[in-house]
């Protein structure tokens, strides 16, 4: 595992390995070791000039600390962000912009929660991505319901149920 990739310099099995290790740590709500592991694999990346992996680990821990510390998650997101945006890397930022109109929405900024979840969805719906078109529809759905514009978010779910229904998504 790690210490083996480490006795070995082996950098792009320790980023991996530290980066997978942070994401199970938060899993265990071992939320200081995962945050550890997440900037060891920041910097093991950084090294390795990976910067689409350093900006995907910064919006993964803003992510993680939204239910802790709301200006450090936006901050860490918007960190991470802007790296993604200057590589534009659409995989990554559908993920980021999704992930931070989860935290816009949680703050209850309905309007910048549309807007990251809008572009979010722009990318999704570019790539054809059957999987990540209905979360975007829901999550869309979610503010259309927050803003009380019951006849849009049926739509929007009536999508996405389409979409999961043809694609057999129990998950969805």
């Amino acid at each position: 595992g790690l210490a083996h990739a480490e006795s070995i310099k082996y950098l792009i099995g320790q980023a991996e390995l530290n980066d997978k290790l942070s994401t199970v740590k938060y899993l265990l709500g071992e939320r200081d070791v995962s945050l550890s592991h997440a900037l060891r694999a920041i910097y093991l990346f950084e090294t390795l000039e990976d910067p689409v992996r350093v900006g995907s680990i910064y919006c993964s821990i803003g992510y993680q600390m939204k239910g802790r510390d709301m200006a450090k998650a936006n901050s860490f997101m918007q960190k991470g962000i802007s790296i993604l945006i200057k590589r534009d890397n659409s995989s990554a930022l559908e993920s980021a912009f999704n992930n931070y109109g989860v935290l816009k929405e949680m703050e209850g900024k309905l309007d910048s929660a549309e807007y990251y979840y809008t572009k979010s969805f722009k990318l999704v719906s570019l790539a054809n991505d059957s999987i990540g078109i209905p979360y975007g529809l829901n999550n869309l759905a979610g503010i259309a319901l927050l803003n009380d514009d019951f006849d849009e978010a049926k739509s929007l779910l009536d999508q996405a149920y389409t979409i999961r229904k043809i694609r057999k998504n129990e998950y969805g």
